[in-house]
């Protein structure tokens, strides 16, 4: 029996101690406008209380849909000032990261690990925050804001660290992976810095995850309803091609493309739900063109027709 709160509900508690931010006005700054099925979006569902603490505040973790958020980089900035203006200024750029670095980050580790997420992953992450080499101080306790509330929303380290690093790569022209820290490398000790991530897909059904986790194959894996073959995944709904998409490494990427399907393959980034055409529906007009390869990251779901999804996860 889990007696901790889930990981959702750590970050809403804190954010609303720490930074004086209710539970609303943070579920609204996370929360997606984009509008959904019923005509609302889920930013527009917290008005009902039932809603907001039944399906955000303390929702599963196995019961978190990762489309329901906003864009991360964004949102947490937003968090990040509210928290530095709720006594005026007066809390330290030092206080806050290390809030977000000790206490905070406890208490997140803790609830993963209650409910036997990777804790791990967290823990290794925050390290790499504080140690790091920054041109400015506040990017840290943005970035150890980030990860607090991407783990707290998707309660998933991995995805949350993606997001973390994405930023920095794409935002502040920074490789976290790379950058020295007290004169030596933050990652990558005692490991192949050569070896490629390895990646592997898991099956999406309305938001929850349906094991198991099929493991990429660097040499190529297909995807389609008639395929078989090492690192084949035949996992999908009937609008899924025989042969619908290959997906390999190039030495240096991931990459997806399409094979002539019948519905299409998109891609929907893990950090900013911006969605990808990797191959349009043949109905669309595809002609006869190959479009060129996506690469796809962690964190990323490949959606192939309309109904099979399936979510990037790193597996070594």
């Amino acid at each position: 029996m889990v007696l901790s709160e889930p990981p959702s509900a750590v970050m809403y508690a804190d954010l609303r101690s720490f930074g004086g931010i209710s539970n609303k006005d943070a579920a609204r700054i996370l929360l997606s406008a984009q509008v959904v099925s019923g005509g609302k979006s889920p930013r527009d569902r917290i008005e009902s209380r039932t809603y907001l603490s039944r399906s955000i505040v303390h929702v599963d973790p196995r019961q978190v849909n990762p489309s329901i958020f906003a864009d991360f980089h964004s949102s947490t900035q937003t968090l990040c000032l509210r928290i530095f203006n709720y006594t005026g200024g007066a809390v330290s750029l030092d206080t806050v990261m290390d809030h977000y670095a000790g206490r905070a980050a406890a208490q997140m580790c803790e609830s993963l690990e209650a409910y036997g997420l990777n804790a791990q992953v967290y823990q290794n992450e925050v390290r790499r925050l504080r140690r790091v080499r920054l041109r400015e101080e506040r990017d840290r306790a943005l970035m150890l804001i980030m990860l607090f509330c991407a783990t707290g929303c998707l309660a998933d380290a991995r995805v949350a660290t993606t997001v973390v690093e994405d930023f920095a790569r794409s935002k502040l022209a920074q490789d976290l992976a790379t950058v020295t820290a007290v004169g030596e490398l933050t990652s990558g000790v005692g490991q192949d810095l050569n070896k490629p991530v390895s990646l592997g897909l898991l099956r999406m059904v309305n938001g929850a995850a349906r094991p198991p986790i099929h493991c990429l194959s660097l040499a190529g894996s297909m995807v389609g309803s008639l395929v078989s073959g090492e690192g084949s995944i035949s996992n999908v709904e009937p609008d899924v091609s025989r042969r619908h998409a290959r997906i390999w490494h190039d030495g240096n990427r991931w990459l997806c493309t399409g094979l002539g399907s019948t519905n299409g393959t998109t891609i929907i980034r893990g950090t900013n739900k911006t969605v990808l055409c990797v191959e349009p529906p043949r109905a669309n007009g595809a002609g006869t063109d190959p479009y060129p390869p996506q690469e796809i990251f962690e964190g990323d779901i490949l959606c192939f027709g309309k109904t099979t999804q399936f979510l990037v996860l790193r597996v070594s």
